[in-house]
């Protein structure tokens, strides 16, 4: 329940929750709550009790203080006290996300617990999957909005707290996995308050970011809309990497009576994101740098393994219309180089490495196992040099590599029948 504009006096008809049962979108909730008007009983006159009871079906953002959140709806799609839910669960509020400036869902998950996101070098975003989520090392159920899945990196814009659920239990209530899900909860409209924030932001690498978020009382306590919007441009410290978004979100709560509320959102909003990625796998540490070929290899020399070079086996043709015209040319018996340790006549930079294969065959170039030194040998006989950390092979292009557009129209009507029944029917 939103808070209301005149100070009330609060006291619970019924001391704690002894029983919750929740079937389906109806639930039994034996609570109730009474309200004085302050100034009544000083006025001499009997101010008639009246019974104002929360929704359990919606967690209200408003009653979070600052970066403590108090309820969730986790537990069992009933609103409770976080203390009181049977799932491990982590929250960062409205106040948490603006404080750090977190404005995405893969932000937000570096500062929870036991949670991360697959980028797997940019490949995965880059191709137009969704956001892969790993909660304690397994993968997630994915990303959710208000309990409803979602396909995309959610926006803090309209954001009003995201919900971290962890472990198995997550998946007993909803659209859940046995890793656990995130959910972020959209910003409604309040019947109590208008307001208007606007924000601006810039930062390094051409960030720019402004957001609107207004809220308006039409009828007082009674019907409100609330509008928010987003423009965002900004590159990252990789190259030929950015990230633009444009969205718009209008949010209307009616409550027609004291027992019933209707809440409909409808939002739209596009993505143009350039996801680099860094693939180049290691083919090269273990070539000693100078030996070269200027003819097809039919067979390979005694040393070639302390060399570092091997050769293509089978045919590979390839386009080259600069070539004197000749279009296509076969490489096969091409000299190619190797990579260290690839077998255990490769140095790894001149030494021999006994044992078994290790782990640099088939790893990037970038940080491969963490040994950069590896490629000494290439770079000291060669013009051969290690990219830079913020290389990527994203094209140069305007509109990205993963565009995503999207609308999202919802509509929740909750109503109180007699004193403890409560209903809730919602749409996606």
């Amino acid at each position: 329940m939103n808070p209301d504009p005149v100070p009330m006096k609060m006291t619970s008809t019924v001391p704690q929750l002894h029983r919750l049962l929740a079937l389906g979108s109806l639930a039994l909730l034996p609570l109730a709550a009474q309200t004085t008007a302050p100034g009544a009983a000083s006025a001499g006159t009997a101010a008639k009790d009246e019974v104002i009871v929360l929704t359990p079906f919606l967690v209200d953002a408003g009653q979070d203080r600052g970066f403590v959140a108090t309820s969730s709806l986790a537990g069992g799609r009933i609103a409770s006290d976080l203390r009181d839910t049977p799932v491990a669960y982590s929250v960062l509020t409205g106040e948490f996300l603006d404080a750090l400036n977190i404005t995405t869902l893969i932000e937000a998950t570096r500062w929870t617990v036991n949670n991360d996101t697959l980028l797997d070098y940019g490949v995965g975003l880059a191709f137009g999957q969704d956001v892969a989520l790993s909660i304690r090392g397994i993968s997630a159920g994915g990303q959710q909005s208000n309990f409803f899945p979602v396909r995309w990196d959610a926006d803090g814009y309209n954001v009003e707290r995201l919900d971290f659920a962890r472990g198995p239990n997550s998946i007993l209530f909803g659209a859940g996995g046995i890793g656990g899900f995130a959910n972020s909860m959209t910003k409604q409209a309040r019947t109590d308050r208008g307001f208007t924030e606007l924000r601006a932001t810039t930062g390094s690498f051409a960030y720019r970011r402004a957001t609107v978020d207004y809220n308006l009382p039409l009828v007082a306590n009674k019907l409100a809309l609330r509008l928010n919007l987003l423009w965002q441009d900004k590159n990252t410290w990789r190259n030929r990497e950015f990230d633009r978004r444009y969205g718009a979100d209008l949010a209307v709560t009616w409550k027609p009576t004291p027992t019933i509320a209707v809440r409909a959102e409808a939002q739209t909003g596009v993505v143009y994101k350039n996801q680099g990625f860094n693939v180049l796998n290691d083919s090269i540490s273990g070539w000693d740098g100078v030996t070269t070929f200027s003819a097809p290899l039919l067979a390979l020399p005694a040393t070639a393994s302390l060399q570092g070079i091997g050769r293509n086996g089978g045919a590979i043709y390839i386009f080259q219309p600069a070539n004197a015209g000749l279009g296509i040319i076969n490489f096969q018996n091409a000299a190619i180089t190797s990579v260290a340790n690839g077998n255990a006549n490769i140095p790894v930079n001149g030494v021999l490495v006994p044992g078994p294969v290790g782990s640099f065959n088939g790893a990037p170039i970038l940080g491969a196992a963490g040994l950069p030194f590896v490629f000494d040998r290439a770079i000291a006989g060669s013009s051969f040099r290690m990219p830079p950390t913020s290389f990527t092979m994203a094209p140069n292009t305007g509109a990205g590599n993963n565009i995503a557009r999207f609308q999202v129209y919802t509509i929740t009507a909750n109503q109180q029948l007699g004193e403890h029944w409560f209903t809730e029917a919602a749409f996606n």
